[in-house]
Formats: structure tokens, sequence, C-alpha cells
């Protein structure tokens, strides 16, 4: 039996720029909820457990670099899950 896929959960996040200190807050909080759901074996979906696998993309805290970085999560990453930046 192959072991379920990840769910891919996604934020656009601010790692540079103006609103940098935010954007790694925020990535700090949601790797640390993702490591803590791994270590439970992931997240109950529909009855079955899947690992969390966390992606994200730097927006530059500019407006348009949240909507290329949010296009490129749906598009090419393949988000299950899109989170809000904060």
């Amino acid at each position: 039996m192959m072991p379920p896929p990840a769910l891919k959960v996604a934020i656009p996040v601010s790692l540079s720029g103006a609103f940098r200190l935010q954007g790694r807050q925020a990535l700090a909080g949601l790797r640390a909820w993702a490591d803590a759901a791994n270590r439970r074996g992931g997240v109950s979906i529909g009855g079955q457990r899947r690992p969390v696998e966390l992606i994200w993309r730097d927006d530059h805290s500019r407006r348009d670099g949240v909507q290329q970085a949010t296009e490129r999560l749906i598009t090419k990453d393949k988000a299950d899950l899109l989170i809000g930046p904060y």
C-alpha cells in the first residue's frame, strides 16, 4: 500500500522588503504547526492521516509580488491549501 500523498499547504509571505519581520514571524509559526502536525503523523482528512508539506514564496512585501507568488503556488506548486500571509 502506498503512503498517502502529502497535503501541500502554501503561503505567499514577505521574507524581504518592508514587512519581512512580520512575514518571517508568520512563516516561523506555520513551520512550527507543520512540524507538530507531522510529528503526530500528519493531519486527518477523511479518516486518513496525511503528512504536511509546507511551501512558501517570497512576495517581497509588494502587492504585485503577492499576486505573482499566489498564482505560482496555485498553478505551478499545485497547493492543496492556501494560507493568507498574516
